[in-house]
């Protein structure tokens, strides 16, 4: 964009301008509205199950599952933080991409020294996994994408743009 003389209070400036781009994106039915609605599908679904006692209750047990790393990481702790607000009955989890490349990635596990995370001690029933990445390139994301297919059925991905490398991955399956 142009340069300015006062870079923070152009990016300031930009914000309701941003703001109504998102709110009318949402308007159009897209993909983030296509998305959130199939998200919303798995959600109702897993609170359905709970209630008519398909799914169990146990220890251990991870209904919606939410990876990411670094900054990304660190957005999904956030997000989890909150949704489990939303959803108290839930069980839901950040756990970092490269734990459960370390616990689940691998022939042999590689324990998660000091985190209380073993392929024991979590239940990955079909849970919805959320993996966050704004690039949608990033190893340890994209490589889970991979590999949680093999537990779950329900996995979306949260990137900056629809056709990263990660969105691909989801796509073909």
């Amino acid at each position: 964009l142009d340069d300015c003389d006062d870079p923070i209070l152009g990016d300031i400036q930009d914000i309701p301008k941003i703001c109504h781009n998102i709110q009318e994106d949402w308007k159009d039915v897209g993909l983030n509205r296509m998305s959130s609605w199939h998200l919303m599908q798995c959600i109702k679904r897993r609170l359905r199950g709970k209630v008519d006692g398909s799914i169990e209750n146990h220890a251990g047990q991870i209904d919606i599952l939410v990876t990411g790393c670094e900054v990304s990481l660190w957005l999904a702790e956030q997000f989890v933080s909150d949704l489990q607000k939303c959803f108290p009955k839930l069980y839901v989890k950040a756990v970092s991409s490269n734990k459960l490349l370390g616990l689940f990635g691998q022939e042999l596990s590689m324990p998660t020294i000091g985190f209380p995370y073993s392929q024991k001690g979590m239940d990955l029933k079909d849970p919805i996994v959320l993996i966050i990445s704004h690039s949608g390139g990033t190893f340890a994301p994209l490589a889970c994408s991979n590999l949680l297919q093999s537990f779950s059925s329900s996995i979306f991905a949260v990137c900056s743009e629809w056709d990263t490398q990660v969105g691909k991955q989801l796509r073909s399956i």
